[in-house]
């Protein structure tokens, strides 16, 4: 068996625990946000511009209102949350009663490349970039993708990983 160098199994260490998380949140974990149960932070936020939105529209929290809102926290460099953009675009089509909004919080990226990359990756709902991490702080996201259910202000559920089908039907509907 080969031996490690000294200091190498700090590095070995820190693999697994990123390949644990990684592991994690690709399969998918229901997770209970500290927002579950609470009012869902006030926002406004230019929506990218790609092919589905001008520029200078804004996706306003307070005017949907008695409405179904999915946020999904989500970054292009994530394989997760890659994954998930087509299955949130895909229930995105199939029910307009409940308005979709991506979150993308990477920093160092301009709102030109966020709308390219969210389309890249089939996403046809609108999507917002968190640059500053405002949001990311106000809705207390640790991991990513995180999605939350919002429904009359509330904040009624939240998933942490890969989302499917059934837990958007379950919880979304």
């Amino acid at each position: 068996m080969p031996q490690l160098k000294p200091g190498s199994w700090k590095r070995v260490g820190v693999v697994v625990l990123a390949l644990m998380f990684l592991y994690g949140a690709a399969m998918g974990t229901a997770s209970t946000s500290p927002l579950e149960g609470q009012r869902a932070p006030s926002f406004t936020a230019p929506i990218v511009a790609d092919a589905l939105h001008a520029q200078g529209e804004t996706f306003d929290l307070e005017a949907h209102t008695g409405r179904t809102i999915v946020l999904d926290f989500w970054a292009s460099w994530c394989p997760p949350c890659r994954a998930s953009v087509p299955v949130l675009a895909a229930f995105a089509d199939a029910h307009p009663e409940v308005d979709v909004l991506g979150v993308n919080v990477e920093t160092g990226r301009d709102e030109a490349w966020v709308g390219r990359a969210h389309s890249s990756l089939r996403g046809t709902y609108p999507t917002v970039h968190d640059a500053s991490g405002a949001l990311q702080q106000a809705y207390v996201i640790t991991q990513l993708p995180t999605l939350l259910v919002i429904r009359d202000g509330l904040v009624v559920a939240s998933h942490v990983g890969v989302v499917d089908d059934a837990w958007l039907d379950a919880h979304a509907l």
